[in-house]
């Protein structure tokens, strides 16, 4: 083997190889750009390549079998040893393979710091563009006559005291205002909001937006006085219809005498009609008192980052508003819709809720019965509560706004928790058409499609959020949802991992890292994300939840009871199936001990729906309906275990096949036939449950659940679980290998 090293070395053949490689790696380099360059068919690429791959072969044969001599080419066989040339050939080829590399690495310097950024920014703006698509393509053949958009308005102060916010707040005023007119389509405050210093005409942003026309201004608040100016542009030609400047003293009156002025100006110049109730409208005046309105304002633009300090910081102005006056309709609503958004991230208990947020919203409603939004925000606080009267009051709310971008996302996000996601869509669709940009609409796109196996849509929608605002966690964790239900780790926990570094206050997501890495058979790391999760939400649903589930992982049962037991005595929230969790794990405890008194007594009053005669199966309640079904069988009320069972075999859902199979909803059924003892049937629909990717709490559902306890006997049971952890395995170190991309 030396020896033939040693003349493969001689005979410079390892340097030809090295030489060959060089130059062919660049020869693709420059085929690779310029093919697009040259519209050459993807055929030449490979013909190109098949060229080089025959071409090694062909150059390694000749310097094998051949020297290069001052006399040309000869056989190797025929040159005296004591006349051969090669270390001088060597040489000159060490020089050239040096020179090569240079050329090398000097393109591969230009393609990665030059070229890759200039390819990175043309992609996220194609990508951009695609976002927009729909809204150009229908725009240019249905653009209404009296459709506007508002852009950001300028701030124009030199003065300290004037911050952005002001400018923002008089724009989203305006918005409000024009939007209540029930003649005009007006785009929504996100979608405008992307077009803040922008270099674009105002034919591109009219035809991305679908509005004929477009308004846009500035505000200078200087001492106690203020103005603003404003001019309205006809946006299929780019000329000005019409523009003004109004000088006032500053006053809360003067702001909304001259927001009202502005939106009368605009419905003449587009010759849209205005309504008795348009002009009554018009004529409000939402308070007098200037200081109110200011923290009104300051409120607003922390409301609209959404983070968990952004909200508190809203919370905190609203209730000043409030303080400097109590007439203050609008204050009070968005006060509301701050504590269903504290209430919805698990900042604040549903108790809490009740207890900040009744008052307000009943005051809203007695301050403004005719605003959609105030009824809007009532209809998602009885949502959040008891439920009690939540469709009617949102049917309420639209018939009010059925043009309000708020309302109409509210009332889709209604629909889709609810489990009703082919009607939730067309609302959704509708506030993507006031609101073409607007990210809160995309998520509930994309939940919705992924409920309903839509999955390429979903994953579509959150990737538009992560175009439109990098920043916003929700199009990360939104898409992972879409990656875990199809059973892909290694691109969910990657995307899941930034949404927790944009979001670092949410422990919930940190939960759900938790049961990830319990699921990929890494406890270490799941601890590490436990302890997070705990310090970051003490005493919060989800992560006492999970750290009893990661408890029962590790065999600490007793502990695991403890902290279910002490989360329900402390009324903690069904946030994300909280309660599930933790009466599961009190069932599985009585079933060690015999004593099924306390957990029953939990689950009446918890669940007392499934204790009636005829028990309704819902996409939210089925893994609850088998874990009582085994307790009750175990405690001798076999009748009403048999309803359940029944009932769960009996639940039909369009989705059970696609989505609800991975998951705590798709196993659901697999538990109810093995609690009935028959076995073929459970096997059978666990084979179906595994082949359609079955691996979110996997072993949560299966080797810690007693409701698989019949099946384990089975040899096609553990085999089935093996496949499952083999799996596993593998995509745990494809997510290493995506996670070290990432780092680098």
């Amino acid at each position: 083997m030396a020896s033939v090293w040693g003349e493969l070395k001689r005979r410079n053949v390892v340097r030809v190889v090295v030489a060959y490689a060089i130059v062919s790696w660049l020869i693709l380099q420059l085929t690779d750009v310029l093919m697009p360059l040259l519209s050459l068919p993807e055929w030449v690429g490979r013909f190109v390549f098949l060229l080089l791959v025959v071409g090694f072969l062909l150059a390694l044969f000749v310097s094998w079998a051949y020297e290069l001599t001052p006399e040309g080419l000869k056989k190797e066989k025929d040159i005296d040893r004591s006349e051969s040339i090669t270390h001088i050939t060597g040489r000159k080829l060490d020089f050239m393979i040096i020179g090569m590399l240079v050329v090398a690495l000097g393109y591969f310097a230009v393609d990665k710091f030059v070229l890759d950024p200039s390819r990175d920014a043309e992609l996220v703006q194609t990508t951009t563009e695609a976002v927009t698509e729909q809204a150009i393509a229908s725009g240019k053949s249905e653009i209404p006559d009296k459709s506007i958009a508002v852009l950001p308005f300028a701030n124009r102060s030199s003065e300290q005291e004037n911050a952005q916010f002001f400018a923002d707040g008089i724009h989203d005023d305006l918005l409000t205002l024009l939007a209540n007119l029930g003649s005009l389509k007006v785009i929504s405050r996100t979608s405008v909001m992307e077009y803040r210093d922008t270099n674009k005409n105002m034919k591109t942003i009219g035809e991305e937006l679908g509005v004929a026309t477009i308004l846009e201004g500035g505000v200078q608040r200087a001492g106690n006085q203020v103005r603003i100016n404003v001019q309205l542009i006809d946006a299929g030609a780019d000329v000005h219809i019409w523009a003004k400047t109004y000088d006032r003293t500053l006053s809360a009156e003067t702001i909304f005498a001259i927001q009202s002025e502005i939106a009368a100006s605009i419905a003449e110049q587009l010759e849209a009609a205005l309504s008795p109730e348009d002009r009554e409208i018009l004529n409000k005046r939402p308070t007098r008192n200037l200081e109110a309105y200011n923290a009104y304002l300051m409120a607003g633009q922390f409301f609209e980052r959404s983070g968990y300090s952004d909200l508190w910081q809203a919370e905190s102005y609203f209730l000043k508003a409030i303080e400097l006056d109590f007439d203050y309709a609008a204050a009070h609503t968005s006060l509301v819709r701050t504590y269903n958004q504290l209430a919805d991230t698990g900042a604040i208990t549903l108790t809490e809720l009740k207890e900040k947020a009744r008052p307000i919203a009943e005051r809203a409603i007695a301050l403004d019965d005719q605003s959609g939004e105030a009824w809007a925000a009532l209809a998602s606080f009885r949502f959040f509560t008891d439920g009690e009267g939540a469709e009617e009051t949102f049917r309420k709310a639209l018939a009010l706004s059925p043009k309000n971008s708020t309302v109409l996302a509210s009332y889709a996000e209604y629909l889709r928790k609810e489990g009703r996601y082919e009607e939730a869509i067309p609302y959704i669709e509708q506030g993507l058409a006031i609101d073409p940009l607007a990210t809160d609409h995309l998520f509930e796109l994309g939940r919705a499609n992924m409920f309903t196996a839509r999955f390429d849509d979903a994953l579509a929608a959150f990737a538009k959020i992560r175009v439109l605002s990098p920043t916003n966690p929700q199009g990360y964790y939104g898409a992972s949802g879409v990656y875990f239900t199809l059973g892909d780790y290694a691109n969910g926990v990657v995307l899941q991992e930034q949404a927790v570094r944009l979001d670092p206050d949410d422990p919930e997501t940190m939960s759900f890292m938790v049961w990830n890495y319990l699921d990929l058979g890494d406890e270490q790391l799941a601890l590490e994300w436990l302890n997070r999760a705990m310090a970051t939400g003490p005493g919060q649903a989800l992560p006492m939840a999970t750290e009893a589930v990661f408890k029962t992982h590790s065999g600490e049962f007793e502990q695991a009871a403890t902290i279910a037991r002490t989360a329900l005595q402390n009324k903690v929230d069904n946030r994300w199936g909280a309660h599930t969790i933790l009466l599961r794990v009190l069932r599985d405890a009585a079933l060690r001990s015999g004593d099924y008194s306390e957990t029953l007594g939990w689950y009446r009053q918890l669940m007392p729906d499934l204790f009636a005669e005829h028990v309704e199966i819902t996409q939210i309640n089925a893994q609850d309906a088998v874990n009582l079904a085994l307790l009750l069988s175990k405690a001798g009320e076999q009748d009403q275990a048999n309803r359940l069972l029944n009932a769960v075999r009996a639940f039909d859902d369009s989705t059970f096949g696609s989505y609800f199979y991975n998951g705590p909803r798709g196993i659901e059924n697999v538990h109810a036939l093995a609690i009935a003892g028959r076995t073929e049937e459970a096997i059978d629909a666990f084979r179906v449950a595994a082949d359609n990717r079955f691996r979110v709490g996997w072993e949560w559902y299966t080797e810690l659940d007693p409701n698989m306890e019949s099946l384990r006997g089975d040899p096609r049971y553990p085999a089935m679980i093996a496949e499952i952890k083999a799996d596993m395995a593998e995509q745990l170190k494809q997510l290493r290998e995506k996670q070290a991309q990432v780092a680098n």
